[in-house]
């Protein structure tokens, strides 16, 4: 297993990421702000929630360099 696997699994199995999920399966029009992530955390916490849901989702970033960031590093 590689290393960028262990940290993907790690937040998959996050009891925050997973209570998001809950919440996001429980309600079409469920939103969540993110906040206080450092680095490509939140590029980890992103593509956790979209690997465990079977549906799609909008993700709004502060700026455009912020969402192309974001981009980047999904």
């Amino acid at each position: 297993m590689s290393n960028l696997q262990r940290v993907i699994d790690g937040y998959q199995s996050d009891p925050r990421i997973l209570k998001s999920v809950q919440l996001l399966q429980a309600s079409s029009e469920a939103r969540i702000q993110l906040q206080g992530l450092v680095g490509a955390s939140d590029s980890f916490v992103i593509k956790s929630v979209f690997s465990a849901l079977s549906n799609n989702f909008l993700v709004v970033a502060n700026d455009k360099e912020d969402a192309a960031y974001l981009q980047n590093n999904i």
